[in-house]
């Protein structure tokens, strides 16, 4: 593949068949992310939607043109590893924000504290571990002591526990093996299928982290209040149907239907 010149025997600008594997894999692998995109905008996250679109975009384009020596680069390097980068701890801030299930007040601060962090760390060192661990742990423990909050003050309005749905369960099981995957596992010589495997399974994590839709709890209190005010609103018009009178006369009743 590549081959230019006139009887196609100038080799300069071919592309040997591991590297085209590798980002075939790579870029492939991203696909994984259509069934998060489809959930998260089917239960109105539409931040969270976009965040995720974003990435599969820019972790493709930026795959293909890694692996193919800069052949297929759109833009430069630089820009393409970087917006991969920020956009994939983006997608775990925006993620686990979600999970917290904040007030809907303080998400868009809490989306623009991830981006002011992530942005740092990114432009500090985006090789460094500890450029990405730092907004992950920022990013797990301020939606995870918020969420504890609830749950306690949860507890004790309603006196009950609950206890984490194996949905969630299943979610954190999948993101944790990925991220010991891209941790501990990958290295440059098995880089492209673990991590290939990497963006499935974080892929797949997603589809079990996101909350349910917030729209069914408050569709049934608008239906009830619509239902409320439906009721009253016959019981009212009830009063007002016409009425037919007899009234006597001689001992002053008065009989109606």
């Amino acid at each position: 593949m590549g081959y230019t010149g006139w009887d196609c025997t100038d080799i300069s600008s071919t592309v040997s068949a591991i590297p085209l594997i590798s980002a075939m894999l790579l870029v492939m692998s991203n696909i994984f992310f259509v069934p998060a995109i489809y959930i998260a905008v089917k239960r109105k996250l539409y931040a969270e939607g976009l965040v995720y679109l974003v990435t599969m975009l820019f972790s493709s384009l930026y795959h293909a043109c890694d692996q193919s020596d800069g052949q297929f680069c759109i833009t430069k390097y630089e820009i393409l590893q970087y917006s991969d980068f920020f956009s994939s701890i983006l997608a775990f801030w925006v993620t686990l924000v979600a999970m917290a299930e904040l007030p809907i007040a303080f998400v868009p601060l809490c989306h623009m504290t991830g981006v002011f962090i992530i942005t740092f760390g990114m432009q500090r060192d985006r090789m460094c571990l500890i450029s990405t661990s730092i907004p992950l742990s920022l990013g797990i423990i301020i939606p995870l002591l918020l969420q504890i909050f609830t749950h306690t003050y949860r507890i004790f309005q309603s006196k009950k526990c609950k206890k984490p749905s194996k949905r969630i369960l299943l979610g954190l099981l999948f993101a944790i093996t990925g991220l010991l995957l891209y941790s501990f596992i990958e290295t440059e010589k098995n880089y492209q299928y673990v991590h290939s495997v990497w963006h499935i399974i974080m892929a797949i994590s997603l589809i079990f982290l996101l909350p349910p839709a917030k729209s069914q709890h408050t569709t049934s209190l608008t239906n009830t209040s619509f239902n409320d005010d439906s009721e009253s609103w016959n019981w009212k018009e009830s009063y007002r149907i016409p009425t037919f009178a007899i009234i006597d006369q001689e001992n002053r009743t008065i009989a109606s239907n």
